[in-house]
């Protein structure tokens, strides 16, 4: 079966504060108290429309993974400084700066680096998955009575679901259900995420501390 061609790339798309935290993975409360104690601007595409509540974009996503993530907790001018980076585009701020695939932190007597590529990569693949679930997954009366099932088969996107929720792998369910791709795995994963509560992070972000010379 040939790709689904999908509408918006994930770099012009924006979501719900849950779809962003099952494409983060990230709990949805985690979300919420970074925007509503710490303050996050609204994005030009929000503003206008209030009543649509958040909507978030990958800079957006990539923000919050490291304000919820980083090793330590930062000052009021370090986060207005990594924003400034990450959702303001720019290559360096107060202390903060992008190298090559790093972002650093330089303190005295202290330099913290986040491999920042890798985790935009990360977030990029994950957003792709959802997007391509969005079309992917289709509901029609004559299959299934209507259960949501991906497009040209019979199989239940919740029974799918289940069994990730299970902890069956990868190669398991390429096994069980060879007429899906990795893709589509990489989307039951978010979408299964959710349909539950999020817990906190298996895997903390990665970064590494070195002592500047005396």
């Amino acid at each position: 079966m040939g790709p689904v061609a999908l509408v918006l790339s994930p770099m012009d798309r924006l979501w719900t504060i849950r779809e962003a935290a099952a494409i983060a993975e990230l709990p949805s409360k985690t979300i919420r108290t970074i925007i509503d104690r710490e303050g996050l601007v609204r994005g030009a595409a929000e503003a206008s429309n209030r009543r649509a509540g958040y909507l978030l974009s990958l800079r957006d996503l990539v923000y919050l993974k490291l304000r919820a993530e980083f090793p330590f907790a930062l000052s009021k001018s370090d986060r207005g400084a990594l924003e400034s980076l990450v959702r303001g585009r720019k290559t360096a701020a107060c202390g903060w700066r992008v190298e090559g695939q790093e972002l650093l932190l330089e303190c005295p007597r202290i330099r913290v680096g986040v491999d920042y590529a890798r985790l935009r990569e990360k977030l990029m693949r994950n957003a792709a998955a959802f997007e391509w679930g969005q079309q992917r997954i289709v509901s029609d009366l004559a299959v299934l009575n209507g259960e949501p099932v991906f497009r040209g088969t019979r199989i239940p996107l919740a029974e799918v679901a289940a069994l990730i929720r299970r902890g069956i792998t990868d190669s398991q369910l390429a096994e069980g259900y060879p007429s899906l791709q990795q893709v589509d795995f990489d989307y039951v994963r978010i979408f299964a995420r959710l349909g539950k509560r999020p817990g906190r992070p298996r895997k903390p972000l990665e970064a590494h501390r070195t002592a500047e010379a005396a």
